[in-house]
């Protein structure tokens, strides 16, 4: 039978040849090791370095990193708690963290960590993700100014036009939120979320007709949209001519409560 080298006895035949070699060699060996998923070795390496080294706090992010890849979360989390400010892997870390309280549902703190990795890597996507637990926790001013940045990274990104339609629909300002679902609509015309969004907006600036055209494009196209169906339901129920079809709607909907429909998982497999 096949022994496998433990990774107690890995840390410390690498840590027997300390005199040789410094913990800042060991944590490039384990980086190394790392990024040719070597786990087993590569984390070795690490707890060698920070035995060697204390100082050589990078090591505890790079095994925080393995142990969040073996679903060892709570002993990730610790490990990135330990990496200190003046760390190459701070910002890193504090990303690292920020989904974790995610899962957990401590937005607070998640808003903390993102806003330290966009500050120090600030790209359209960092500062989205800022702004999205920001919107979360209906901190608005604050969310529009980290989709300002956002935008300065990314001219046109349609991720970051979503999120400013959210916090002008969740501000109530439906005439701005209204343009950024023309956008999006612009450039992906079959999106019927964005158009069912965009009657709202026009029903609440009582453009009702308009309103009206937009819901009956997304029947059109797609017949079974509940929050769809719902809207024009309210907007016929008063008016006898559509009996029929308020009809035929409230059918429909009472189908998809009894039978709502399953998201389809995509697993690339024939089945």
């Amino acid at each position: 039978m096949r022994k496998f080298v433990t990774i107690a006895v890995l840390a410390a035949a690498f840590s027997s040849i300390a005199n040789a070699e410094s913990a800042w060699t060991m944590l490039e060996k384990g980086i190394r090791q790392l990024e040719k998923k070597r786990y087993d070795r590569a984390e070795a390496y690490f707890h060698a370095a920070v035995r060697m080294d204390s100082r050589c706090v990078d090591a505890n992010y790079y095994l925080g990193v393995i142990y969040q890849k073996k679903g060892s979360h709570k002993v990730a989390e610790q490990l990135f708690n330990k990496v200190t400010k003046d760390a190459p892997t701070f910002h890193l870390a504090c990303g690292r963290i920020g989904h974790i309280a995610m899962k957990k549902g401590d937005l607070k703190t998640a808003e903390e960590k993102f806003t330290v990795l966009a500050d120090k890597q600030p790209t359209s996507q960092s500062w989205m993700q800022v702004a999205a637990v920001q919107l979360s926790r209906e901190r608005y001013k604050e969310a529009e100014a980290s989709l300002t940045t956002a935008s300065k990274f990314s001219k046109g990104n349609l991720d970051i036009v979503e999120l400013k339609a959210r916090l002008f629909m969740e501000t109530k300002r439906f005439d701005e939120a209204l343009d950024c679902y023309t956008e999006i609509l612009s450039k992906i015309p079959i999106d019927s979320t964005a158009r069912y969004l965009r009657g709202v907006c026009l029903k609440e600036l009582n453009r009702e007709d308009e309103a009206r055209k937009e819901w009956e494009t997304v029947i059109e196209k797609d017949p079974w949209n509940r929050r769809t169906l719902e809207a024009l339901v309210e907007m016929y129920k008063d008016d006898p001519s559509r009996e029929k079809t308020v009809l035929v709607y409230s059918k429909r909907i009472e189908i998809l409560k009894k039978n709502p429909p399953r998201v389809r998982r995509v697993s690339g497999k024939k089945k």
